[in-house]
């Protein structure tokens, strides 16, 4: 295990803001990229936004190690944990998996599709504990595509849960295997992204995970950013004096919005080079914003706020705007609504979707949501 004096040195109280405002930043991406659909005529840029995903996993691995490994070298217990990080999650994935049903209900209805209700209820009872879809309920019966079907966002909280359980297990590991692990799953990842274009004729891509038929390639992926995130957190705090030496302390709102000038242009650029330019956003330029990111101070106490807002909103948003989309896509079609024009119907998606994860936000805060979902939860875990 790392040492116990390793340990001290995390301070789990410090905020890292810019981080903060590049999560709710990411969040945003993600939505643009969904919303802009490629049979609407998918404008290049959006094209990579996908990539926003990997620096979740990656920001997870390090703000995870800050928050807990402390404390479980210290004795907090494997079901204490566990309960922390799954009451975390919960209660937003909860309200993402609800709405996701309605939303696909509704979608089904305004196209006249058919559906098994039975499993449609199954797969999303499974929803609730993070479970993929792999029953499917279309009538007639189709192959399965998306693991969380009425909810494509949430494929990666399944990822990032079991890569926060197996935290247990990475924070055991020296520097040079969580090294190791981090290439090694990265070496899988790219060849089997490689062998499956091979395969289907079509450009290589590191967005796998999502689907049925890439449901073990979501592994590799999530293993190789967490890893990474951990790795960067032992590198910038808990060994930093090179790190120190090169890369300078900055404090300023200038140095923070260049962060994000700098996050937009990585994951704006439009061109794929066939995959290349998605393994060297996940490799290099991630880890390279996180490592800046976290030698920025905002300063200012109003930007500090502004970015923490953001950081919180971006969960609640990356979960439910999905079905806000199905939502307002579905009531235009039964309204006979269609002429409307569809950038008009996705600015509507954007604008409902930024308000509701608002709304989300103040109730769960309001109702001490993950308190409470942790207290009904203690008997279980500990």
């Amino acid at each position: 295990m790392v040492a116990s004096a390793q340990a001290s040195r995390v301070t789990p109280t410090e905020r890292f803001y810019v981080l903060d405002g590049i999560r709710g930043v990411g969040a945003f991406l993600v939505m643009f990229g969904h919303y802009l659909d490629p049979g609407h005529g998918q404008n290049p840029f959006f094209s990579s936004t996908h990539v926003a995903v990997d620096m979740f996993f990656i920001l997870s691995g390090f703000v995870v190690y800050h928050a807990y490994a402390g404390k479980l070298q210290n004795g907090m217990t494997a079901g204490a944990y566990i309960n922390r990080r799954f009451s975390r999650f919960a209660p937003t994935v909860t309200a993402g998996v609800i709405f996701g049903a309605i939303g696909l209900a509704a979608w089904y209805a305004a196209y006249d599709l058919k559906m098994d209700p039975v499993r449609f209820a199954l797969v999303h009872i499974g929803h609730l504990a993070f479970i993929p879809a792999f029953v499917d309920f279309n009538v007639p019966a189709t192959e399965l595509g998306h693991l969380f079907p009425s909810n494509r966002s949430l494929w990666s909280i399944f990822y990032e849960f079991v890569a926060t359980v197996c935290f247990l297990w990475f924070l055991k590991l020296r520097q040079w295997a969580l090294f190791v692990g981090a290439v090694a799953s990265y070496v899988v990842l790219v060849l089997g992204c490689y062998a499956v274009a091979q395969d289907t004729g079509a450009d290589m891509t590191t967005h796998v995970g999502g689907q049925a038929d890439s449901f073990f390639l979501g592994f590799p992926r999530v293993f190789g950013d967490f890893l990474s995130g951990m790795l960067l957190y032992r590198i910038t705090y808990l060994k930093p004096g090179w790190f120190m030496r090169f890369v300078p302390a900055m404090r300023g709102i200038i140095p923070a919005l260049a962060v994000y000038v700098a996050l937009l242009v990585f994951f704006l650029f439009p061109y794929r080079w066939n995959g290349t330019y998605q393994v060297f956003s996940l490799v290099i330029l991630s880890p390279l914003l996180i490592i800046v990111g976290v030698r920025v101070s905002p300063g200012r106490k109003w930007v500090c706020s502004s970015m923490d807002w953001l950081g919180q909103l971006s969960f609640p948003l990356y979960c439910i705007h999905e079905p806000m989309r199905l939502l307002v896509e579905s009531t235009f079609v039964a309204n006979d609504l269609t002429s409307v024009p569809w950038s008009y119907r996705v600015l509507l998606s954007m604008v409902l979707s930024t308000l509701f994860a608002a709304f989300l936000l103040e109730v769960f805060r309001r109702l001490s949501a993950e308190w409470r979902v942790g207290k009904w939860l203690k008997p279980i875990t500990g």
